[in-house]
């Protein structure tokens, strides 16, 4: 078992194809084309300005040249002062991590940062409440 994250990106339609375009560039030239994570997106959400992607349970390794070609491109985009908010939740509750550039070029696009949310689930304990109890024939 591997440890996985869920993450988020948030940046302009214009953004999302620069985006897409230096990762496929960039794995172009690590032979790795066909791990293009921007080609298979769990979560995809657009409006007329901005789009929103990510993945759920996505091993994101640094290492990995299909997270490297995302978080480059990041750079990367900030490099051509463009906006983009990114965030990360790990499987650790204190495994988070966030990054945001905003573009006075296009600070009226409202690009914000994904919202999370940590909750309890007391629907899942009540649950395993009950299966204790049948477990134990009360």
């Amino acid at each position: 078992m591997s440890y996985r994250s869920d993450v988020r990106i948030m940046t302009t339609q214009k953004g999302f194809d620069k985006l897409k375009k230096f990762a496929d560039e960039y794995l172009k030239d690590k032979k790795t084309e066909d791990i293009n994570l921007l080609n298979n997106c769990d979560i995809m959400q657009q409006n007329n300005f901005v789009k929103y992607f990510g993945w759920n349970a996505v091993k994101w390794y640094e290492h990995f040249d299909e997270v490297k070609a995302i978080m480059e491109g990041l750079a990367y985009l900030e490099e051509k002062n463009m906006s983009f908010s990114y965030s990360r939740l790990g499987e650790d509750i204190d495994d988070y991590e966030t990054s945001i550039y905003e573009s006075e070029n296009e600070e009226k696009l409202n690009i914000v940062s994904p919202c999370v949310c940590r909750y309890f689930n007391d629907d899942l304990v009540l649950e395993d409440l009950n299966e204790f109890d049948d477990e134990l024939n009360l």
